[in-house]
């Protein structure tokens, strides 16, 4: 007995799948570097500037000692601020009282946390400074030559990490699509066109009532058994599947494969089978070219 013959997964499906998984990956993996390094080094460059001006305001203010600068729990001091907001920027407007001046120091602080907050990063080790006037003096020195960040929008960071997702979910489930794929091997035997299926199942031309072909041009085809059972087999992933049900078909239906031989309508994969009364017909002058699907 000859050895069956074996599919192999179709070379144009493999480079599409690969092609799409490394636009997901790629696209992930920006994502990952955006939200893990390069936003968060733009982050903690304006929150640097950011406290340089709060530290500022509490030297104009008098305020200008660790007890005063320091914060032991910024997340609800961010809160509390962030309500007053808008009332600590009118009352700022105005510098040249005490009122003023400690508006501005208590607006120059939320400024501050708010932008530790878009970074995730609103943490009491940030915000505790035992020596404020060195930490001053630090950043002065640093500021001189460093040039002002833009600062993050509270959508940056969530919208680098859904990136993320997106792309390296979408590149498992391609991965997983392929993995599926390579497993499955269909067998057939020539001579008595014997299709074995991976589950193990074997159809022979006697075991067809018909073959359903009216998603031929989306690369499907339903094989119908004689005991009501159906099977659609996929002939994008799998060569040369296409060619095996096309002989099983000769074999089992030799009166129709005849006629459409006659009239030259053969369907190929990509265009619609003209035998069967329900699709149109395609010129006999060509089929249209195939359509490819996911």
């Amino acid at each position: 007995m000859p050895t069956p013959l074996r599919t192999s997964l179709n070379r144009t499906w493999l480079l599409k799948i690969a092609l799409f998984f490394v636009v997901l990956a790629g696209f992930g993996t920006w994502g990952l570097v955006d939200a893990l390094v390069l936003y968060p080094r733009r982050g903690e460059g304006d929150a640097s500037h950011k406290l340089r001006d709060y530290l500022a305001s509490a030297e104009r203010a008098g305020r200008m000692s660790a007890s005063h600068v320091s914060i032991d729990d910024p997340q609800a001091r961010h809160r509390e601020l962030a309500a007053r907001a808008a009332e600590l920027a009118r009352a700022a407007r105005d510098t040249s009282t005490v009122a003023g001046r400690q508006a501005d120091f208590e607006l120059k602080q939320f400024h501050y946390l708010e932008a530790l907050s878009r970074m995730w990063r609103l943490e009491p080790h940030r915000t505790r400074f035992p020596d404020p006037a060195a930490k001053k003096a630090e950043l002065d020195k640093w500021a001189a030559t460093a040039p002002a960040a833009k600062p993050l929008s509270r959508y940056d960071l969530p919208v680098q990490w859904l990136f993320v997702l997106i792309g390296y979910a979408g590149a498992l489930v391609l991965l997983l699509t392929f993995l599926r794929a390579a497993r499955r091997v269909y067998h057939f035997e020539p001579g008595a066109g014997r299709l074995t299926l991976p589950g193990g199942q074997s159809i022979t031309p006697a075991d067809l009532a018909d073959v359903d072909k009216r998603r031929w041009h989306k690369y499907f085809v339903t094989l119908a058994l004689s005991d009501g059972r159906t099977v659609t087999l996929d002939l994008l992933r799998y060569k040369p599947l296409e060619d095996w049900v096309l002989d099983m078909e000769r074999a089992a239906f030799p009166e129709r494969a005849k006629r459409s031989d006659a009239a030259g309508l053969s369907p190929t994969p990509g265009q619609p089978d003209a035998a069967d009364p329900n699709e149109p017909r395609a010129p006999v002058s060509g089929p249209p070219a195939p359509q490819p699907r996911q």
